[in-house]
Parts: structure tokens; sequence; C-alpha cells
């Protein structure tokens, strides 16, 4: 029988590199890493690249934090979280939550939030969370509680993000100060800063600095931006208006401090398959306006940009454009795994990027 050799394999044997040389957890989960957006989608198709080991970076130089979302949707999906949280803590030094703590069929009641991110919340390492359409944009739906979208979003953030510390988990910025880049503005290394504070922003639109790289949330939620919901489209202008800012803001702050690299959470798969040039977009399309500012923010800044999602359930790695990676973390069901990203700020690639198994859940009649 003829062995078939993948494209991205070819690439890796051509570089000289062999699925060996890649971390174990990712060579059982995805074999190469990387996968690559067929040419003929977009303008934003480019060629594959492996994350095999570099030679080691000094001490102190790396962080390492974890990725999730979409979770959990599930009563059986809640028994999962603690092991997960407890694997996190121990690999990392602080987890991004991409959005959606709840299913999208859960009510949007302020009992089940409440308890979903006091869930969360028992996180020992702190957590940044961005939220997702099944907590705000989608509870107008009759089976989430026919709730007004724009008053979920204003609950979230008296609730998260307008508080003395506006993430999940420890609430010490002690914590944050410890893996703070020492060139980064004194503001950015006191741990996660508001738009709010700085420009008068949305509150849940965050920033903050760790291993050497600039770390910042948008609010862009699933369903199409919201577009699929009561919200008028003042509202996603709106918002727009200000993610452009943020990202703009996020290029000109790393840019000062000579930081390598830029690192975006937001909820939605904003897409990448149909271009950035929001006028030849056919069609609605509520990612638009956000690709073409996400391309803009790649050719104006000098480092690598990666892009972190969630929405769609399905875990990959692609590099979108040459210095733009995006990873797409695990979502429900798989709860069972989930996405440890170390930044080494030395390599081209600052990011390495591996799946984690988490423990199963204890069986408390076992002895």
């Amino acid at each position: 029988m003829t062995a078939t050799v993948s494209p991205g394999r070819r690439k890796l044997l051509a570089a000289g590199l062999s699925a060996a040389t890649l971390p174990v957890t990712m060579r059982a989960r995805v074999a190469c890493a990387v996968t690559t957006t067929p040419a003929s989608s977009s303008v934003f198709a480019a060629a594959a690249t492996s994350y095999a080991a570099a030679a080691p970076s000094p001490p102190g130089a790396r962080t390492s934090f974890a990725l999730i979302g979409d979770l959990p949707y599930w009563r059986f999906e809640l028994a999962n979280v603690p092991a997960l949280l407890g694997e996190m803590a121990e690999q990392c030094a602080f987890g991004i939550h991409v959005g959606d703590v709840k299913g999208g069929s859960e009510p949007c009641s302020d009992a089940l939030l409440e308890s979903r991110l006091a869930l969360f919340g028992q996180s020992r390492i702190p957590l940044v969370y961005t939220p997702g359409d099944n907590e705000w944009t989608d509870c107008w739906r009759p089976a989430a509680g026919d709730h007004d979208p724009a008053e979920r979003l204003a609950w979230l953030r008296r609730r998260v993000f307008l508080r003395e510390a506006p993430w999940l988990g420890p609430p010490e910025r002690a914590i944050w100060q410890q893996l703070a880049t020492p060139a980064a503005e004194p503001l950015l290394a006191r741990g996660p800063v508001r738009q709010s504070d700085i420009e008068g922003g949305p509150p849940e639109n965050l920033m903050w600095t760790a291993g050497g790289v600039l770390f910042l949330t948008l609010n862009l939620p699933g369903s199409d931006n919201g577009r699929r919901s009561p919200l008028d489209d003042a509202d996603r202008l709106e918002r727009d208006a200000h993610n452009r800012r943020w990202l703009e803001q996020a290029g000109q702050r790393a840019e000062r401090a000579s930081l390598p690299a830029i690192a975006l959470a937001i909820h939605a798969n904003p897409g990448f398959g149909r271009g950035i040039d929001p006028s030849r977009v056919l069609g609605d399309d509520g990612y638009a306006t956000f690709r073409h500012d996400l391309a803009q923010l790649n050719a104006r800044f000098s480092g690598h940009v990666l892009v972190m999602h969630g929405d769609t359930h399905r875990f990959r790695v692609d590099r979108i454009l040459p210095r733009l990676t995006r990873v797409e973390c695990f979502g429900s069901p798989f709860t069972g795994s989930w996405v440890r990203i170390e930044v080494i700020p030395q390599r081209p690639m600052p990011f390495e990027i591996t799946v984690r198994p988490a423990a199963p859940p204890r069986d408390e009649s076992t002895p």
C-alpha cells in the first residue's frame, strides 16, 4: 500500500522536520498542529508552518496561559469544570475563556449566569473572560428566556467588568505584576485594564501584558456579531468603532514598548475565508469590518499577531497571514481537552500551542 503524505506533512519534511519534533500532545491530537485555509477561499490563505521546538530561552522569559471557551453547555459537563480548572492552574499562569459559559437553550437568568460565573470564579489562577453570544446577544430567544440583549450585557458589565478586578478567579493585582512585561507601560503592568478606563469604550474590552506580549480582548460575539438579535445596527457599529480603536491602541502600545507580539481574544469565529475588504463582501457579514481592521493591524505592527476565538467548537491552528495566526479552542461537548499556549518572546513565532487533556472528574463512590 502506498502511504499518503498530507500537504502539511510534506512542508514539514521539506523543512527537515517531522511530527516527532512536535510536542507529544500536539502529535496525538492534530499531527502537524497546523492547517491552512484553502488557497481559493480568500486572500488570507498562506503557507503552513510548524511549531517545532527551538533552542531553550533564558530563564524567566516565558509564561504560559490556558485557552478555553464554549463550555459548559449541559449539566453533565459541569462536573468536568473543576478538574479542568485544576489542570490549568497546575500548568499555566492565567487563563482566557472566550465566552459562552452556558448553552444557547439554557435560560439567561441572573441565577444561572451567576452560578456559571461563580464556578469559574473558583479558578486558582486569574481567568480573563470575554462575553459570548449565549450570554447576551442570543438571550432574546424564547428558549433562553426572552431577555433584552442590551440588558443582559449591562448585567454582565456590572457583575464582572466594572468590578475592581475585571476578571474571574483571584482578584489580587500582585499576581499580574509578577507576569507583566518590564518594558510595558505601568498602566498595563498592573493586570487587565478596561477600555473605558483609557478612552471611554466598553469595560469588557481589556488590555494587559504578560511574558513579553500585549494581550487584549474585544466584545465580538457570535450570531453574526449580534445581527441576528433585536439589537439595532447602531449597537453593532458602535462596538465595531470601539473595537477598531482598541486594536489601534494595542498596535501603538506594543510598538512603543518594542513587544514582539499581540494576542487577541474574541468569542466569534470571524469567517477568515471571506476576505478582508468590506466593500467586496457579498451579502450580510457582521465581521467584515473586524477582518479589515485586523489586517490593517497586521500590516502596521512589526510583530506577530495571535487571534484566539471559540464559537464553532472546532480546535484548529492556522496561519491566516504571514504574521497572523489563528487558534480556535475546544468547546462543548469536547470539554475533556484544553489548549495551553506558551509565550516565548525570543522566537519568530512567539506562541507554542499544545493540546492538554483534563483529568476526568473523580467518582466519589470509589474509595
